[in-house]
Formats: C-alpha cells, sequence, structure tokens
C-alpha cells in the first residue's frame, strides 16, 4: 500500500533529484576541464626532442636513398667496366673482319695467270696481307704449273682461335685452273680452183676443278690484320684440329745424327701423310685430334726445309718443316707449314701431335 505523501514532501524530493542532477553535470565538467588541462601539458624539452626524432629520421632515410643510388650505380659501373674488359680481350683475329680479310686473301692466293707480269701482279696483290718475312707468292710455285687458276668461291669451314691474338682460318675453296696453248692445225683452202694445205694456230684451252681446305693464318697487330705463316691445305673431318705454333724457349738440337735421322723420317711421315689412309698413317701418327691425312687430294714433293728442336721430356723433339706437296691433276706445287711433336720409341718415332701450339 502506497504512502500518501503531502505536496511538501513531494516537492521536496523533486529539489532533491534536480540536485543530484545538476552536481553530477558539474562533476562532468570539472573531469573534462582537468583532462583539458592535463592534455595541455607538456613537460619542458617535449617540442625539442620532438624536432629532434624528426630530424634523425629525415637523416636516416636520406642517408638509405643515398647509399642504395651509390650500391646502384657502382654496380652498373662494374657491370659496364666488365663488359668493356670481354670486349678488350676478345681476339680481334676470329671477329668477321678477320674473317673477310681471310677470304680476301684467299681469292688473291687463287688468281693467277701464267707469265712474268702475271707473276709479279700477284705477288703485288698478296704483299700487303702478308707479314714481313714470307714467301712473296705465299708458297705458291708459278714455276712449277702450266695452269692458270680463277678463284670461284671460298666457305668458312672453322675459326678456331689460338690466342695471342691469332687464329685458324679455314675454308673450302673452289677453284678452276685453266690451261692454255697454242696448237698448230692444218687446213684446207682453196687457191682457186686448187685446194691446197695451210697451217693455222688454234688456240686451245683445258680447264680442271680444285676444291680443297685451305686454312690461313691470321693475326692481329697494330690495328691492322696480317697472315703470319704460309697456309696450309688440310682433309677436314668434323673432329679435325689445327693449332699454331710457339718457338720460344726452344733448345736446338746438338747432335747432327739425331738431327739427320729426324730429318729423314719428316719425309717418311709427311709422304704418308699426303696418301696413306688413316688406318696405315696412325703407325707414325698418335694425334688423336687429326682424324686423317690428305688421302691423295694432294702428292707429296719433299721437305723443303726443318728445323729441329728439344721437347720438353727426354726422348722428345720439336719440328717446324716447310713441306711441297704438289696438285696431282695440274702440278701446281704448293709449300705449307707443319709444327710437329716427335718422340723416340727405341729404334723409331712417332709424330704424337700435328700443328701444336
Amino acid at each position: 500500500m502506497k504512502v500518501q505523501l503531502s505536496k511538501e514532501e513531494k516537492k521536496l524530493r523533486r529539489q532533491k533529484k534536480i540536485q543530484a542532477i545538476k552536481q553530477r553535470l558539474s562533476n562532468l565538467k570539472t573531469k573534462d576541464k582537468k583532462e583539458k588541462a592535463e592534455k595541455a601539458y607538456r613537460p619542458p624539452g617535449y617540442i625539442a626532442r620532438k624536432a629532434g626524432a624528426s630530424v634523425f629520421w629525415i637523416i636516416f632515410i636520406g642517408m638509405f636513398l643515398f647509399l642504395f643510388v651509390l650500391v646502384t650505380v657502382n654496380t652498373s659501373s662494374k657491370a659496364r667496366q666488365g663488359q668493356d674488359i670481354v670486349e678488350q680481350t676478345e681476339n680481334p683475329s676470329v671477329k668477321p673482319e678477320a674473317i673477310q680479310f681471310a677470304e680476301n686473301f684467299t681469292k688473291q692466293y687463287f688468281t693467277w695467270e701464267k707469265g712474268d707480269q702475271a707473276s709479279k701482279d700477284r705477288e703485288e696483290r698478296l704483299q700487303s696481307y702478308l707479314v714481313k718475312g714470307i714467301d712473296k707468292q705465299a708458297g705458291l710455285d708459278l714455276d712449277s704449273t702450266e695452269y692458270g687458276s680463277q678463284f670461284n668461291k671460298a666457305e668458312v669451314y672453322k675459326v678456331q682461335d689460338v690466342g695471342d691474338n691469332k687464329a685458324y682460318i679455314t675454308f673450302k675453296v673452289d677453284a678452276t685452273f685453266i690451261k692454255t696453248w697454242q696448237e698448230e692445225i692444218e687446213k684446207k683452202k682453196k687457191d682457186g680452183k686448187k685446194e691446197k694445205k695451210v697451217k693455222e694456230k688454234v688456240n686451245k684451252s683445258e680447264e680442271k676443278p680444285f676444291s680443297k681446305y685451305f686454312v690461313v693464318p691470321v693475326m692481329y697487330d697494330n690495328q691492322r690484320y696480317a697472315v703470319f705463316e704460309l697456309p696450309q691445305f688440310t682433309q677436314i673431318e668434323n673432329n679435325g684440329q689445327l693449332e699454331v705454333k710457339k718457338t720460344e724457349k726452344l733448345q736446338s738440337v746438338s747432335d747432327s745424327k739425331v738431327e739427320k735421322n729426324i730429318q729423314e723420317f719428316l719425309g717418311t711421315f709427311f709422304s704418308s701423310y699426303a696418301s696413306d689412309p688413316k688406318d696405315k698413317l696412325f703407325y707414325i701418327l698418335e694425334d688423336k685430334s687429326v682424324s686423317n691425312g690428305l688421302n691423295g687430294a694432294l702428292n707429296y714433293v719433299e721437305v723443303e726445309s726443318a728445323d729441329v728442336y728439344k721437347g720438353a721430356d727426354k726422348g722428345q723433339y720439336r719440328a717446324f718443316a716447310n713441306v711441297v706437296f704438289e696438285d696431282p691433276d695440274t702440278k701446281t706445287k704448293f709449300t705449307s707449314e707443319y709444327d710437329l711433336l716427335i718422340e723416340q720409341r727405341e729404334n723409331r718415332f712417332v709424330v704424337t701431335k700435328l700443328n701444336k701450339q
């Protein structure tokens, strides 16, 4: 049962509620002001520390970016330097310019006619290709042949880098050897009502195809190319190898008897190299990189000259030989240079390396 309040009691109760609400609002305002006052308060040095932290991070980020750029530029510079080194160390004798030089030489080599003036013309054409001291006709004996030569084409077969700015460039050469002569024939001619025999000179010609593998030794020096030794003919299979010779620090053979025996052996060897099949040739040739001899492509004529030196081991010798070969069809003679490593096996000699570097 509800208690009945008087008007004054009700009024007093309302006033207490209003007073409580005001007190609560007042407390809230006081708290808010206190929080604002606390937020507004900054301890001494706060701004300086804040600015210092900002400057630190700016410097740190700047240094990071600087180091990043420096490393990037340095790496790029090293890459360019490395590329420059590669370009500088590349053998210029294996470049397209060297191949073109060798092909131009080959064209001049296989272009000649018979006669003194034609011989001089060929000598002059070859002069700009050859190093000083090489045979002016580059090993071709024009007096030995009755044929002239017409160059047809040369296809690059192999380019071998042999170091020291040198290379052996091998071509498959096609040429036509041409022999011309005059022959007297008798012809019948009418002289009025009679016929009489007269002699007339008629021009005759004979053509023979020539196709061989031709090796041009090319070097680069003083910003120009040159043929540094006599070119060679070779019979090549897929694994054929050619290497350049070096004569530095070699001692001559003091025993004249040994030297004479080796020079006689060289004649036997190159005779076999020119004509024998490989199963017979390999009795005196043990170089596995040489897959075959000339197989009759050229005939052996003679060892024109040979220098014999001591090898690295006992019973081992090094020989440099100028060898004359002859084309079997036209009797044209060519001289080529060879470098051989020879070993003495009891009472016989064998070639262990042909065209040794």
